[in-house]
C-alpha cells in the first residue's frame, strides 16, 4: 500500500460520519425508547443464558355495571396484579472480517490507527442499514389492527394533485390515537413525510384558510426504507411510545466496555494485544449515530494461510428486542399501538374516492389441545410475539384455558374438547416451546 496518500484528518472525520445517510427508523424507536421509561436496562437480568423482564401490573377493568342493591357487606370481586414474561431474543451480527497483519506494515500516509478507524467506520454505515431493514421487519411482523379491527387505513399528508401539505392526514392520525386512548405517536414514512418536512419551512396559509406551517410534524420522521419493506406504495408505521420498549444489551460489558471513539490516538494494535499476551480484545463499540453499543470482538491469528504475521479478525454483534408493553386502556388484545396507514403514491394520479368500509365483525376461533397437553407441569406459554410464565399443573382442559387467560389477551372459554375465542385474526404460539398452539377460524 506504497502511495496511499491519503489525508490523516479525513479519515478521522469519515468516523464522526457527519455526512452518513441517515436511517430514520431505528433512530426513531430508538428515540421513542429514550421517552418511555417504564423498563430501565437494569430491570431486565440474564437468566439461563437469556436476558428476561418480568412486568407486574395490574390491568384495566374494562367492564364495571353499577349495582346499587349491592353493599360493602356483599362478597367483593377480587382484584389481583398481572404479570408478563419478555425475553431479548433478537440477534445483529457482522460477518467475521479479517485483515492481514502484513498490510500494516507498509502503510504510507497513514497511520494503523486510522486505518482501523476507517475499516470500523465502513463497517458500522454498514451495519446501520442492515440493522434498519431488521428491525422495520420486526414491527411489519408485529404490526397491530385498529380498534375497528381494521389492518390499516388510508391517510394524505401530502395532495398529490397540487403538491401542497395535506393538514387533514395530521389530523387523522392524531385522532386515530386519541380515539384509541394512545398518546402522540411516532410516525416513520416515505416519500410523503419527507415532502411534508421540505415544504413545511416555506408553508403559511393555503386558500381553505388554513395555516399548514402551524401543524405538528416534529413527531415525523422520514425512512423510505418502510415503502421499500413493503415492497412498494405509500406507508407509515406510527406507533404509541408509551407502549412498546427497544431493549438490547451487550456481552462484552463492565471492565471490557469501551467507548471506541477515544482511541483517535491511541495505539489500536497494542490495545487489541490484550487477554495475556493472547492478542484477543473482547469489547464494545459505539454507534455514533444511534448511540447504541454493539460488542466488538477481535482476535489475532498468528500464520494464517502461511504468513507468519497472519491476520486481524474482528465481528461486532448486539442482542436486542422490541417489548410490547401490557394494555393500559381496554382494547382488543390485537390492538398493540402500532398501525400502519396507506397513502396516495407522490405521483401525477389521484387517489379514488373513498368509500364507506363495511365494518369488520368478530370471529370465533378455535384449537384442540392434542392430548399430551396434560396432565403436565407448563413452564412458559407463547401467544403471539409474547411469553408468559404459567408455572403450574396442567390436569384438564379447564386448567388450560384457565391457564390461557392468565395470560391476559383473549377471552378463553371451553367448548367440548375444544378451545375458543372471539377476535379478529387467529394466534399461534406453544406450551414449553414444545406443544403448538395454532387457532383456527370456527366454520
Amino acid at each position: 500500500m506504497k502511495k496511499f496518500h491519503i489525508n490523516v484528518q479525513r479519515w478521522i472525520r469519515n468516523w464522526s460520519l457527519t455526512s452518513a445517510i441517515r436511517h430514520e427508523f431505528s433512530e426513531a424507536v430508538i428515540a421513542a425508547s429514550r421517552m418511555n421509561t417504564t423498563i430501565q436496562q437494569s430491570d431486565y437480568k440474564n437468566e439461563n443464558g437469556a436476558r428476561k423482564f418480568t412486568a407486574k401490573y395490574f390491568p384495566p377493568i374494562c367492564e364495571l355495571e353499577f349495582d346499587c342493591s349491592k353493599t360493602i357487606c356483599d362478597t367483593g370481586t377480587t382484584l389481583k396484579p398481572s404479570t408478563k414474561d419478555y425475553y431479548i431474543k433478537q440477534c445483529s451480527k457482522s460477518p467475521v472480517f479479517a485483515i492481514s497483519a502484513k498490510e500494516l506494515h507498509d502503510l504510507d500516509g497513514i497511520t494503523p490507527n486510522s486505518y482501523f478507524m476507517e475499516m470500523f467506520s465502513n463497517a458500522l454505515a454498514a451495519a446501520r442499514k442492515s440493522f434498519n431493514i431488521q428491525l422495520i421487519a420486526y414491527f411489519i411482523k408485529n404490526m397491530g389492527r385498529f380498534p375497528d379491527g381494521s389492518q390499516s387505513k388510508v391517510v394524505s399528508l401530502f395532495d398529490v394533485e397540487k403538491k401542497v401539505i395535506d393538514p387533514f392526514g395530521n389530523v387523522v392520525i392524531a385522532n386515530t390515537f386519541s380515539n384509541a386512548e394512545l398518546n402522540q405517536p411516532i410516525v416513520i414514512g416515505g416519500s410523503q413525510v419527507q415532502f411534508v418536512r421540505s415544504l413545511l419551512p416555506i408553508s403559511g396559509q393555503n386558500q381553505d384558510g388554513i395555516n399548514t406551517a402551524g401543524l405538528p410534524y416534529n413527531n415525523y420522521f422520514y425512512d423510505n426504507a418502510v415503502n421499500e419493506a413493503f415492497g412498494g406504495g405509500e406507508h407509515l408505521i406510527a406507533f404509541d411510545p408509551q407502549v412498546l420498549k427497544f431493549v438490547s444489551y451487550t456481552e462484552n460489558t463492565d471492565r471490557w466496555s469501551t467507548d471506541l471513539k477515544g482511541l483517535s490516538v491511541t495505539d489500536i494494535e497494542g490495545l487489541f494485544s490484550q487477554g495475556n499476551g493472547k492478542n484477543i480484545y473482547f469489547g464494545s463499540i459505539i454507534d455514533p449515530v444511534t448511540g447504541l453499543m454493539w460488542d466488538l470482538d477481535v482476535v489475532h491469528e498468528p500464520c494464517a494461510d502461511g504468513n507468519k504475521f497472519g491476520e486481524w479478525r474482528f465481528q461486532f454483534g448486539l442482542f436486542w428486542d422490541v417489548f410490547f408493553m401490557p394494555d393500559r386502556v381496554c382494547n382488543d388484545a390485537s390492538v398493540n399501538g402500532v398501525f400502519h396507514f396507506n397513502s396516495c403514491q407522490v405521483a401525477p394520479t389521484v387517489c379514488p374516492d373513498v368509500t364507506p368500509v363495511t365494518p369488520i365483525q368478530k370471529s370465533v376461533f378455535e384449537w384442540t389441545p392434542p392430548a399430551d397437553c396434560y396432565p403436565k407441569f407448563v413452564d412458559t406459554i407463547k401467544l403471539g410475539s409474547t411469553d408468559f410464565g404459567v408455572e403450574a399443573n396442567i390436569n384438564d382442559i379447564n386448567d388450560l384455558a384457565a391457564a390461557l387467560n392468565s395470560a391476559g389477551t383473549y377471552q378463553f372459554a371451553v367448548s367440548g374438547t375444544k378451545i375458543t375465542y372471539q377476535g379478529y385474526s387467529p394466534i399461534t404460539g406453544n406450551i414449553n416451546d414444545i406443544i403448538q398452539i395454532a387457532f383456527t377460524k370456527q366454520v
